[in-house]
């Protein structure tokens, strides 16, 4: 079995309470502009067995946007540059995600069930801004990026006994990177630097939970731990005010405790 998704969307700037046209700092109007958005989405599902089914979903989504700033003409850029003329910014933001999931099911066993899923995600966004004088331009660009895999798993074993219970038991690994840049070559002091810290962070869960049934009384107690981690890099990144907000490693592990107790009405 199978899905195939996609759409397409295309529009303008966002029509405001504006009256006033025109160029400059008098302009009411939304400034010109023109975006599109695109998205597809495959999914697949194959049943190997009557135990075992695989499955593997993929999404793109990108959205463009061009604006002209018109709004900006007759207003000055830098002492260096002097008034814009002339401007426009191009928006660009991408998301690849791909996962792939394994569904297991038996009515026999120690294991009545198990669902896992590996996934991996790209997300991308970009700003590129080139405003132009009488005699000369600033050309600005910057972009974030991000990147997420990871790994989930949920079982579960049933125990029929005097006393039915549901064990259900798994854990989850998250890791994400992500960073930013931005780029000014035309800048009198040709600027180049991270915008954010590059880090890297990790999840990490695992828990147990046993619902015990006593007649249409349910009584589930629950144990989780989860262990975080985020590591922040200081290369090519200037900390303002360090002595208030420090970018620095942090890490910290504590155990998640539930007990729940449901009453089933017949």
């Amino acid at each position: 079995e199978g899905l195939v998704l996609t759409t397409a969307r295309f529009g303008h700037e966002t029509k405001n309470q504006g009256t006033v046209g025109g160029e400059g700092t008098t302009r009411t109007e939304a400034d010109p502009a023109d975006y599109k958005n695109s998205y597809v989405l495959v999914k697949n599902a194959y049943q190997i067995n009557d135990e075992h089914k695989v499955k593997l979903t993929v999404e793109h989504q990108q959205k463009t946007k061009n604006t002209e700033l018109l709004s900006g003409n007759g207003v000055s850029i830098d002492r260096a540059t002097g008034t814009q003329t002339t401007g426009f910014t191009e928006d660009e933001n991408r998301r690849t995600r791909v996962s792939l999931g394994h569904e297991y099911q038996n009515d026999q066993g120690w294991l009545h069930s198990a669902n896992t899923q590996l996934y991996f995600q790209h997300a991308q966004s970009e700003n590129y801004r080139q405003r132009l004088s009488s005699s000369s331009n600033r050309t600005e660009s910057g972009e974030v990026k991000q990147k997420t895999y990871g790994m989930s798993t949920n079982l579960t074993s049933l125990i029929e006994t005097a006393v039915p219970q549901a064990l259900r038991y798994g854990f989850a690994h998250h890791q994400t990177e992500f960073g930013s840049d931005l780029y000014c070559n035309t800048c009198s002091t040709g600027l180049t630097f991270d915008a954010a810290a590059t880090t890297k962070q990790s999840k990490t869960h695992l828990y147990l939970e046993d619902e015990i049934a006593l007649g249409n009384v349910f009584i589930t107690p629950h144990l989780g731990l989860l262990h975080y981690r985020s590591n922040p890099s200081k290369a090519g990144y200037n900390q303002a005010a360090e002595q208030y907000a420090a970018v620095e490693s942090q890490k910290e592990t504590i155990f998640l405790t539930k007990f729940s107790l449901n009453w089933k009405i017949a």
